[in-house]
């Protein structure tokens, strides 16, 4: 029997601060089950290893987009489009879901709300969401289960 338990990993990008420059807070999350972890982890080192030389290298955004560091090897064109269509294809999966919460802070200061506001709401409906897809997955799982030929023999 297969581990049932999903891990979500949480990253915030941006500030929720009002002095801080980014005009959005954006928190991401990545649900995934227990089991599909490490097949996951192979396929992001071999990427990592493949085209920027070291397994260990943190996919920053900020450096990726500026192609800084190890992503100066974006600038050559071809690379940068294998790169996010191998990575794009790997992250194409029904194990692995992705949830994205951004909020403009723009809107947030009109309804006047706090900094900690912002946060407080968007790990809250980062949490619902993830508990949504918890559902969705343990309905899937007892339709397929109820769909299996074996099942439905039983009932005849």
């Amino acid at each position: 029997m297969s581990n049932n338990y999903k891990i979500l990993s949480i990253d915030e990008s941006g500030q929720a601060s009002y002095n801080h420059h980014s005009k959005l807070f954006v928190l991401s999350g990545v649900l995934i089950e227990e089991s599909f972890r490490s097949h996951l982890d192979t396929k992001i080192k071999k990427l990592k290893k493949k085209y920027l030389k070291d397994e260990d290298v943190v996919f920053h955004s900020r450096d990726m987009a500026r192609k800084r560091g190890p992503f100066a090897i974006f600038k050559d064109q071809k690379i940068e489009t294998l790169f996010w269509a191998e990575l794009v294809s790997i992250l194409n999966n029904p194990k692995i879901s992705l949830i994205f919460i951004i909020a403009s802070k723009q809107k947030a200061r009109k309804l006047r709300w706090q900094p900690k506001t912002i946060l407080h709401k968007s790990y809250f409906r980062l949490l619902e969401l993830f508990l949504i897809q918890l559902k969705i997955r343990v309905i899937e799982r007892k339709l397929k289960d109820q769909l299996n030929p074996s099942y439905l023999e039983s009932l005849l």
